[in-house]
């Protein structure tokens, strides 16, 4: 004699509330809603429907499109190295920023990308820089 499966059990959520839809379908997160995904007024929201008809929200990010270039898979790995680097206390201490572009330089460490949003063109000269603006070394791209 065959039995019925088991329906599958859900878990239960860990938050649960509910908001009334209103006119121009509009409604209101509820305020413990609102701390879980960590979004505020002016944030956006996600919306996803699975196949099985649940629906998942998470607060969302837009990233300009001028930031998008650092929020590429190579550079998040890149910039997660470098907290582990600095955490474990290695890494090269530079006393201004003309000094770190210089030992960038001597590695061949300049990209492409580097090049391009460099503010200051690289001396063939001395292999430094040369200011051509009055930008400060905290202004600098790369």
């Amino acid at each position: 004699m065959m039995s019925a499966s088991p329906a599958k059990k859900e878990p239960r959520p860990r938050i649960s509330a509910r908001a009334r839809v209103r006119a121009k379908a509009q409604l209101t997160l509820p305020e413990e809603i609102r701390r879980a995904l960590r979004v505020t007024e002016g944030d956006e929201v996600e919306f996803a429907v699975h196949e099985d008809g649940t629906v998942t929200m998470r607060g969302y990010v837009s990233v300009p499109t001028d930031q998008v270039w650092f929020f590429t898979p190579e550079r998040l790995a890149a910039k997660q190295q470098a907290d582990y680097e600095i955490a474990a206390g290695s890494g090269t201490v530079h006393g201004s920023a003309e000094a770190m572009f210089a030992h960038l330089d001597a590695l061949g460490a300049t990209d492409a990308l580097c090049l391009r949003l460099r503010p200051f063109p690289v001396s063939k000269r001395t292999g430094g820089t040369s200011r051509t603006s009055s930008r400060p070394d905290s202004a600098r791209s790369c």
